[in-house]
Order: C-alpha cells, then structure tokens, then sequence
C-alpha cells in the first residue's frame, strides 16, 4: 500500500502538481490490477503466428479497415491469449465499429497483461467510475493522470474531463479537500487549455461536453471559467482573421459567450454583472450570441435576450431588472415593451404600467401573436373575458400562421398557455364545454410525446443556439412549464382562480 501510495504521489508531482490533501486521498485508493501468473505460456510456434497476425493487423488497421483488423487481432489472439498488443488492437477497432461492450471488455484484459499502460488506466478507470467502482476509478485515474497523450491526440479535453470526473469520485469518497484541491487547479488551466486548439465545430464540440460535465457535478463557476476562456479565445482570432477563419472564431465566441450568460442566468446573479458581461463582449457596438445569425445583437436586444432566459429559469426579479436596462437603451423596442408587459401581469397584474406597454407594443405590429397573446392575458385578467376571447382566437391563429412547428405525426404544436387562456375566457363566459376543449388539448401538449421536445428544439430559446445545452431538457421543461401543467389540471379538476388572477 505504501509503495503504491508513492507512485500516486510521484505521478502527481510530475504531472498535476498534486498537493497533500491529494496525496492523503491517494493513501486511501487500493492496489492496481496485475496480471494472473497462472496462465500458460504458449509454445514458440503459436507466440510466431500470433505476432504475424498482430502485424498484418497493425496493417490493416492504418488504412481504415476495421472489420478486417478485428478478424486478424482475433486470430492473433486464438494463437496467443497472452498478446497483450492484440488485446489492444481489439480494443481500438471494436470502439472505432461501436462495439462498446467488447472494446471495454479489451482494454480491461489490456490492463491485466500490462498494467502500466496509461491509455488502458484511463479508459477501464472510466470504466470503473460508471460502474461504481470508486476506489478501483480512483487508483487507474490518479495513475493515467496527464500521461494519455494518445488519448489527448484524439480529445482535447480528456484530461480536463477526467480530472471533472476525480473530483466528483473523490467527493463521494469523503476526499473534500483532495477534491476541492484538483477543482482550484483545474480553474487557473482551464484558461490556458481553452488555447490550445483553435475554433471549430469539433473541438467546440469537445469544450461544450466538459461544460455539461462541469455542469452536471454542480460545478457551474468551473464551467463560467471554461466558458469565458473559450469564448475570450475566439474573440482575439475573430480581431485579426479574415474569411472562412473569421466566421468560425465569430460563431465560436457567440456560442461560448452564450453559454458563459447561461450559467449567469442559472446562478441568478445581480442585472448588473450580465450586464458588465455584454459590455466585455461587445465589439464596436456588435454582440455575437447566436453562431448561426451573422447580424450580431445590439445591447438592447442582449439584454432583452438575457432577461428572456432569466425568466425562463425562474428568475423574475432579474429578468425585470435586464428588461428595465434594455428599455433605458431602447424605449421604442415593441419586444423590450412586450416583454415588460408580460413581466409585470406575472408580479402586479394588469396595472396601469402593463397596460401602457402592451398597447405600445402593439401599436408596432397588430397581428404578431406575441404581442396579441399580451394584449388577450392583460384584457382577460381585467375582467373583460368577452374582449379577450377574439384577441386570444386571433393570437392563436397567428401562432399556427407565423411559425407552425409541425408533430412526427399529424399537425401543428400548439402553445399550450395560449390554449391555457382560451379555456379560461371560455370559463368566464359560462362556456364551460369549449373551456375543457381548450384546457384538455393544453395538457396533451405539455404531457403528449412532444411536450418535452419543445424546448429543446423549437421557439426563440433554441438550446443549440443560445447556450442552454449545459442545462438538461427535463430540468428546462420543469422550470417553464411544471407551474403551467398545475394550473391546468387545477381547472380540469373544477378549480378556477379570480378574474385577475
């Protein structure tokens, strides 16, 4: 145990820099896995055909031709089950043909027969992390630390996201302080990282996946830091490039930047660091937030953006603060008064205020449903049901008109708040069969097949787009509609809130 402590000890020194809360977690991890001495040795002939096969394997394997390669290694190692490179040759190509199962299988009896290779450590401690395994993840992870470089060539990101997956393990193992050690370390590299592979769909692939890692362990700071520095990045080689490589240094800020807002709005921080964050990304009065628009943003309508996302995640007092901001910057934006609005009948109801702007926003443009469906909420939590009816019909229409999303199978997606307030207008009125229509097909929308679908990919809050992927689909469906699917089935259930509700 001592011995193996060491070792841990001295593969963090020399490649992490680990400190002594990390060495006192690598005293608790157990021994590496060795090979069994028990097995046979083959005779010399069968040692020469294995290593034949292994060669033409080898051969076939660099030009592309995994199916073969496979077939050859599996000769190798009917002739040699001792061919500890054949073991990994089955473990390459059985990932590269998306035989998971078998190259898991392979790279663990690699680990067996060669217990110090670095790769094998690496992918077989994975391994043993999803399979619960902490200790034996926690030994193979510590000793591949920073030494994968085969697997780097392919990952950009394995060590960062390996070191995302120690401190989670070494969380759960009591090891606070080794875990909370590797976290400060990886948060003064990650900047540096963020450096070392230029923009590109590929390699911002990668980085978006080690945010949702991040993410997932509750490490949001960590991920704002991954974030701002892939983004810091891409903003520098947009100043001076020209054509092709300025377009994907563009879309590569605009989608980090957007993340790096994301984890802003999710950790419900002050208007007024969302806003300094737009002023440092904005260049020459331009704000890249969406990778697939060319036009970038101007401040009043980041703002507005922002405020929406706030909202979206739940938090109303922030949203009205950025709207606030947004309105200062633009007091003729229909969508920064629109949005106001709404905002206003969720905390005060129809005042004075709401009423201003949604008339205002409508004054720009009488049939977009947005502004419609604002107008239809403020007159139907006036009172005025017989009003609101037509304004909601007509809003709904629109919707279906402007931007139909059409099902798998059948027609169109519907809003199910709009349908919401056509079945409380209904209700008012006394009809009570046309109000359960519309409250019936509102729940279908949200629990049917599609319900879950609609964030994810559709509307002006598009995850692939505004940096929400570091949020999951279900815990974004719950934040925007679980309230709304309570108030629906209050109403089915015969339970209807006031007027001005």
């Amino acid at each position: 145990m001592m011995r193996h402590a060491v070792l841990l000890v001295a593969l963090l020194g020399g490649t992490a820099n680990g400190g002594p809360a990390v060495d006192a977690a690598s005293e608790a991890i157990g021994p590496p896995r060795r090979p069994d001495p028990s097995a046979g040795t083959p005779d010399p002939t069968q040692i020469d055909r294995s290593l034949k096969a292994h060669v033409l394997a080898r051969a076939a394997f660099s030009r592309g031709e995994h199916r073969d390669a496979l077939k050859l290694w599996r000769t190798a190692l009917l002739a040699d089950q001792g061919n500890s490179a054949a073991w990994r040759g089955i473990a390459l190509t059985s990932g590269a043909l998306g035989l998971h199962d078998m190259a898991e299988a392979a790279w663990q009896r690699r680990l067996d027969l060669s217990p110090d290779d670095v790769r094998a450590q690496g992918i077989v401690g994975e391994s043993a992390a999803r399979a619960g395994r902490v200790d034996d993840a926690l030994t193979l992870l510590f000793a591949a630390r920073g030494l994968d470089t085969e697997g780097e060539q392919q990952d950009s990101t394995l060590v960062w996201r390996r070191d995302l997956l120690l401190i989670d393990l070494l969380r759960n193992a009591g090891h606070q302080d080794a875990a909370l050690e590797l976290r400060d370390e990886l948060v003064l590299r990650l900047p540096r990282a963020a450096f070392l592979e230029p923009p590109g769909n590929a390699a911002d692939s990668k980085w978006r996946r080690l945010l949702h890692g991040a993410q997932r362990i509750g490490e949001g700071e960590l991920a704002r830091v991954a974030a701002v520095a892939r983004g810091d990045m891409a903003m520098q080689i947009a100043r001076s490039a020209r054509g092709p490589d300025a377009a994907r240094a563009n879309a590569c800020a605009a989608r980090f930047h957007s993340v790096e807002l994301a984890l802003l709005a999710h950790e419900a921080v002050d208007a007024s660091v969302v806003h300094e964050t737009l002023r440092r990304i904005d260049s020459s009065g331009a704000i890249r937030l969406l990778p697939t628009f060319r036009t970038p943003l101007s401040m009043d309508e980041a703002l507005w953006r922002s405020a929406v996302m706030s909202s979206l995640l739940g938090h109303e007092d922030v949203a009205m603060d950025l709207l606030e901001r947004a309105y200062r910057v633009a007091p003729d934006s229909a969508q920064v008064m629109q949005a106001l609005a709404w905002s206003l009948l969720d905390q005060s109801g129809p005042g004075d205020r709401a009423a201003r702007y949604t008339i205002a926003a409508m004054e720009h443009d009488r049939l977009s449903p947005v502004h419609l469906l604002t107008f239809g909420r403020l007159l139907l939590e006036q009172g005025n049901a017989t009003s609101a009816l037509p304004v909601l019909k007509q809003a709904r229409a629109q919707q279906l008109k402007v931007a139909p999303v059409l099902r798998e199978h059948g027609g169109p997606l519907e809003d199910p708040e709009t349908l919401l307030m056509l079945g409380d207008a209904h209700a008012h009125l006394g009809q009570d069969d046309d109000a359960k229509a519309a409250w019936t097909a509102a729940l279908g929308e949200l629990t049917g097949p599609a319900g879950r679908w609609r964030l994810a990919g559709s509307g002006d809050m598009q995850r692939r787009e505004w940096g929400l992927q570091v949020i999951t689909p279900a815990a974004l469906y719950d934040l925007r509609f679980s309230r709304l699917e309570a108030q629906i089935r209050s109403r089915l259930a015969g339970v209807m809130p006031d007027s001005n509700s």
